[in-house]
């Protein structure tokens, strides 16, 4: 029988933590759901540990593959998934025993393309590790969604893709960015441009582990320049939608972020590195007569002097984004 629920853990070096996650999946007060395990080439105990879980409830289907990395996992899964709605869980997470049912109410009820929880982001130690997102809950069109993320501290939130229940409509021609980093932060755009409404709830129903091996501590690399690809790339976006605020903001994080980001040895020498710093000049050349004074001279300088931005930024734009 066609599950309404797809979700989707894509699994690697996890095995301190699978358990957990899947344990916690399996306990959802909503009980129409598949779960797809997807054994990314893992070198430790989890294939193994996955194809147990399968073996005990017939919800759980696997699927093993060589590594690809987190975003190949998903793309893999969503392409055999068979649920009408689609969330993603880290399998190094978890979730409370009502997320599922409280997400599929909101769409349910609100009939939405998208509904949002809040998580809690905590240490092996039990500590809190991020302050916990303030979020406005309630019905969001697509403008309210950027508003909050522009204006509000918490960008994790808005940015990563767990914690949040998706009708698969919005991946029929979406997929995830492969051999990056941070490619939530790159498809969150092209699923949120989708959608008509957007419903909220500030409840906490997701646990972000924080560890040594999270995404969030890998080394820094050129790989890293995805994020504030991303950036630039939903500022070009908007605008072409004429979109002035957020393509400002947007370009305006992604300076913010190749400023003052680690892309390891050589990184800012890289030719990647200058091509994105093109992308983001010309962009600033377009944008240039809706922008402020302080945000000419700050993104102006970046363009002549990285050192005297950085200068620039610390005396005038605390704070800014």
């Amino acid at each position: 029988m066609k599950p309404t629920v797809s979700v989707i853990v894509p699994v690697f070096k996890a095995e301190r933590y699978l358990d957990k996650c899947v344990q916690s999946i399996l306990d959802q007060t909503f009980q129409d759901f598949e779960l797809i395990l997807v054994d990314d080439g893992s070198p430790d105990r989890c294939g193994e540990m996955c194809d147990g879980w399968e073996k005990k409830d017939s919800r759980v289907r696997v699927i093993h593959k060589a590594n690809g990395g987190q975003a190949d996992a998903r793309n893999k899964a969503l392409d055999l998934a068979c649920g009408d709605y689609i969330v993603f869980v880290d399998s190094d997470d978890w979730i409370k025993e009502d997320m599922l049912a409280t997400l599929y109410a909101l769409i349910q009820d609100t009939d939405t393309d998208m509904a949002c929880c809040n998580f809690f982001s905590i240490n092996e130690d039990g500590s809190q590790h991020w302050e916990t997102a303030k979020i406005t809950p309630g019905l969001w069109t697509q403008d309210d969604f950027w508003h909050q993320y522009f204006c509000h501290s918490s960008k994790t939130y808005y940015d990563i893709v767990c914690c949040k229940l998706y009708k698969k409509e919005l991946f029929e021609n979406v997929r995830f960015l492969t051999g990056h980093i941070h490619e939530d932060t790159y498809i969150i755009y092209s699923l949120v441009s989708q959608c008509s409404k957007i419903a909220a709830t500030d409840k906490i129903e997701y646990y972000y582990l924080f560890h040594e091996a999270s995404t969030m501590n890998t080394p820094k690399s050129i790989r890293n320049l995805t994020s504030p690809k991303a950036h630039i790339n939903r500022a070009q976006a908007f605008a072409e939608r004429q979109k002035w605020f957020f393509s400002e903001e947007s370009l305006m994080s992604a300076i913010h972020e190749m400023l003052l980001g680690d892309y390891g040895e050589g990184g800012k020498r890289s030719r990647e590195y200058k091509a994105l710093k093109r992308e983001a000049k010309a962009l600033y050349h377009r944008l240039f007569k809706h922008l402020g004074l302080k945000r000419k001279i700050s993104m102006s300088l970046f363009f002549i002097s990285e050192p005297l931005a950085r200068t620039f930024r610390k005396v005038f734009l605390i704070g800014r984004s």
